[in-house]
């Protein structure tokens, strides 16, 4: 039987503008709000899709454009906020910078698309931006995905790959956006990535669980993945590296509705399912772990802007202590658990 409970959410990932010849605007990601059974949802982050899908090479729109369009849309909206979307290949961060100043009150962070740009994630071209980011207390979301389990290189959104950026810049934090999409497999791996980050206090990669768990199209109701996330992080003391995303308006929460489900209705499958599976699997702490998975956690990176330095050290010993939530979502060619391969058309975003 599902949980419910009355709680706030922050959903971190979420998007409007033109994906794949359809147009979302905000309104279609906050409906999917507005008649939840329990729960609140405090906040939507959002990014333009129009600036990383490409038209005749480049994005639809750049840097300038598709980011202030949706900044001007959801000023005087209390309940959005918008991810800068940074495009290094094509662009420059000053962009950013110049949006920042004029709007800072709507920005909580940035995000990239090295999948859709192809400019790898580890990419010098992306330093300027996160030094940008740790400025500002900015946190970056990463879409990330692993093409080849044993080739990081294979894919340019491979967490492996983005590890290395983050350790260049180890005190921004830096979101595995759908925690290495491409089934268990790659989930594991992406959660590998993360303990390591930990244990040697290197960087601070969060995960992000959209896309994460999926069958024929919906949130299934078993959460493996999402359940040996925060087993391992639990274990380190470190569950506040664990965030809650939807991706939404894309998959069953507008782009494709499957199984005949609303996207209403398949948004609140999305928050029941996962509750229950976290009850089932920590009866004694699924409370506050569901409350920070769904809401402290968010709240602490985007919006108290408390961020403590990282030592620079490499030492496996070091204690970390501390509670939270990541959560990751990706997009309806990732469902299963079997990595799927250039032949895919679809990415999540």
């Amino acid at each position: 039987m599902n949980i419910h409970f009355t709680g706030k959410i922050i959903d971190m990932h979420t998007h409007a503008g033109n994906w794949q010849g359809k147009h979302y605007s905000i309104s279609d990601v906050t409906k999917l709000g507005n008649n939840l059974k329990n729960d609140e949802v405090d906040t939507f982050i959002m990014s333009n899709v129009d600036c990383f899908e490409k038209e005749n090479g480049k994005p639809r729109k750049d840097e300038l454009l598709g980011n202030r369009e949706l900044i001007n849309e959801v000023k005087n909206k209390n309940n959005i906020k918008v991810l800068l979307v940074g495009d290094p290949e094509n662009g420059n961060v000053k962009n950013l910078e110049q949006l920042y100043k004029e709007s800072p009150k709507e920005i909580v962070g940035l995000k990239f698309h090295p999948k859709v740009s192809g400019l790898n994630s580890n990419s010098e071209l992306y330093d300027s931006y996160l030094e940008f980011a740790d400025k500002n207390n900015l946190p970056c979301l990463f879409h990330s995905q692993i093409s080849d389990i044993n080739n990081p290189k294979a894919d340019p959104s491979d967490p492996r790959i983005i590890y290395e950026l983050a350790k260049r810049h180890p005190n921004v934090p830096v979101i595995l956006g759908h925690t290495g999409a491409g089934g268990s497999e790659s989930h594991n791996i992406a959660i590998n990535t993360i303990i390591e980050s930990i244990e040697n206090n290197d960087a601070k990669l969060y995960a992000d669980i959209s896309w994460m768990d999926w069958e024929n199209g919906l949130p299934s109701e078993n959460k493996p993945s999402v359940i040996t996330l925060i087993k391992k992080l639990h274990e380190k003391g470190r569950t506040d590296r664990i965030l809650f995303g939807t991706d939404a308006p894309l998959g069953c929460f507008g782009e494709k509705n499957e199984q005949g489900l609303s996207s209403e209705t398949a948004y609140q499958k999305s928050i029941d399912t996962l509750k229950t599976a976290i009850k089932k699997n920590f009866p004694d702490k699924w409370e506050k772990l569901t409350d920070d998975i769904l809401y402290n956690n968010s709240k602490k990176i985007f919006f108290d802007n408390k961020n403590t330095p990282i030592k620079n050290n490499s030492s496996k010993n070091k204690i970390l202590i501390g509670v939270g939530v990541l959560t990751t979502l990706g997009s309806t060619i990732f469902i299963g658990n079997k990595i799927k391969t250039n032949k895919q058309n679809k990415k999540p975003v």
